[in-house]
């Protein structure tokens, strides 16, 4: 999965694709080691030398997916399959986990809403299966007032009351990008530009994510914003110097360009 990030990552950002054969090439030469090169060998026998937890690997699902009638007790399908794999963890989450609001007297089973009702038959499916549940809560959506850090507290109680011993733990928020995006929407660069300063300060948050990258451009567009021109100018050289390589007409670096040519 790692790899196919990188590859992606890499499209994304060298513009790099196929040739007329249909084999995957290089956006840039891999480059050479300037020392030399040190042999080594590696020797795989029969010998155990540790083992793997059965929860090793799990699954991952948007939380939007409470939205519809996709994890509940009666799925029996689903829980069926979910057995099959063994006991593992369930991991609810994802992008929409910043779109939606705790509603305590929601009808349950409404976009952008989670309501009581949802929770229960999440609860319900997880007991069913035999798994445990990583729940993701909404924190992008503070920076908007979407939300508040006491209804975020409210839904945790509820799903811990819930969930019981078959909540493993609960996940605040999703990537840290998504908060620096909210701020922005909420016209506030003063507090996005931390956020996405904390991204480029601590690289491996991201790893070989395009966010990275991305995260120049959100800061250029934070620091503009609160009209600090240089720094702003200064974030998207690094951006544009990135995404030298790529394809011109990537839609991104076109409104990237522009916006910069607007702080000359």
């Amino acid at each position: 999965m790692q790899g196919t990030v990188a590859l992606v990552a890499s499209s994304f950002l060298s513009g790099c694709g196929s040739s007329n054969s249909g084999a995957l090439q290089p956006a840039n030469p891999q480059p050479v080691p300037p020392g030399p090169l040190t042999q080594a060998s590696l020797i795989v026998t029969a010998a155990a030398a540790d083992t793997i937890g059965p929860a090793f690997a799990g699954l991952s699902y948007e939380k939007s997916e409470l939205y519809g009638p996709l994890f509940t007790a009666s799925n029996s399908g689903l829980i069926g399959m979910f057995n099959r794999l063994g006991t593992s963890v369930l991991r609810i989450g994802g992008n929409s986990v910043d779109r939606n609001v705790w509603t305590p007297n929601g009808p349950g089973q409404t976009a952008g809403q989670i309501a009581p009702s949802d929770v229960d038959s999440l609860a319900a499916f997880v007991k069913a299966a035999g798994w445990q549940c990583l729940y993701g809560i909404n924190l992008g959506g503070a920076a908007t007032g979407a939300t508040t850090p006491a209804l975020a507290a409210a839904e945790v109680a509820y799903a811990a009351q819930q969930f019981g011993s078959s909540l493993l733990g609960t996940e605040i928020g999703n990537e840290p990008y998504i908060r620096g995006q909210a701020y922005l929407q909420a016209h506030n660069g003063a507090a996005a530009a931390p956020e996405f300063q904390k991204i480029l300060d601590h690289r491996g948050i991201v790893s070989n994510s395009v966010f990275g990258a991305l995260a120049h451009l959100q800061l250029g567009r934070a620091y503009a914003m609160e009209g600090e021109s240089a720094k702003a100018k200064s974030a998207y050289e690094d951006f544009l110097t990135l995404l030298k390589d790529a394809d011109p007409d990537i839609p991104i670096l076109k409104q990237a360009k522009a916006e910069y040519a607007k702080l000359q």
